[in-house]
């Protein structure tokens, strides 16, 4: 479980979907307004500051993709709260 929800894992699962709009109609029919986005990427900031190296590491590398319309913040919240019940076993 933990290999499956790795951060590393989890960054090439987002970045397969994201290349292949995998959730074009959700984004058209309920878009991710601005400043949900903006929110979450300040968010995302505060978590920086972490005894986690991979969690930070990996806030760096989708911090970019926050601002994307391909991008659903919802599934990034959900993969993330994943990594961590993986990880709490």
């Amino acid at each position: 479980m933990r290999e499956a929800y790795s951060f590393r894992s989890i960054f090439n699962k987002l970045k397969h979907y994201w290349d292949i709009d995998f959730w074009n109609r959700s984004n058209n029919l309920d878009p991710v307004k601005f400043k949900y986005r903006l929110l979450f990427a300040i968010r995302l900031c505060t978590l920086l500051i972490s005894t986690d190296i991979d969690r930070s590491k990996f806030i760096i590398k989708i911090l970019p993709y926050v601002f994307n319309k391909r991008v659903r913040v919802s599934t990034i919240l959900a993969l993330m709260a994943y990594n961590d019940f993986a990880y709490s076993l």
